[in-house]
């Protein structure tokens, strides 16, 4: 069931309640309204957290400018950022190793436009790895700071072909 569809069907039983004779949950009718505000919510907002892509759009120097402040705010040190498909189809570095953008079109694997990825995040080390078995270290965390991995057009956001 899609959402839509799920926000129907509630409604439905919403109106449902209303009839003569049907038993009305308060408790009941009190989630599936506010089910029916979930567009309303931060989390699901085309500028919420899952949905917003200036990780991904926006130029660097204007996305540094705010994403310290609020990484600080969070008390998180790096952002892993999906739904924005990355141009060269790669796990994409941002923002000097604060930012990783995730998606390679996994779902167009089959039609050679993306390929499956995961970055592994382990021991402070930040590893791409891809369907074709390849890995690449993207970056390293060495006693408190970050370092890029070392290799050509990595951890800058610049990628190997």
């Amino acid at each position: 069931m899609k959402l839509e569809e799920a926000r129907r069907a509630v409604q439905e039983e919403l109106a449902a309640t209303g009839v003569p004779g049907e038993m009305a949950d308060s408790h009941t009718i009190g989630e599936m309204q506010e089910f029916l505000n979930l567009p309303s919510w931060t989390m699901v907002s085309p500028d919420g957290p899952l949905w917003y892509r200036g990780y991904a759009q926006e130029p660097e120097d204007k996305l540094a400018r705010e994403l310290g402040k609020m990484m600080s705010r969070l008390k998180v040190q790096h952002l892993v950022v999906a739904h924005t498909i990355t141009d060269s189809r790669r796990i994409t570095v941002r923002c000097g190793g604060r930012v990783f953008l995730i998606d390679t079109g996994m779902v167009f694997e089959q039609t050679n436009q993306g390929r499956a990825s995961a970055l592994e995040i382990q021991n402070g080390q930040f590893t791409a790895h891809y369907s074709n078995g390849e890995q690449q270290v993207l970056l390293r965390r060495e006693g408190g700071g970050t370092l890029p991995a070392g290799g050509p057009g990595e951890g800058n956001g610049k990628q190997k072909p």
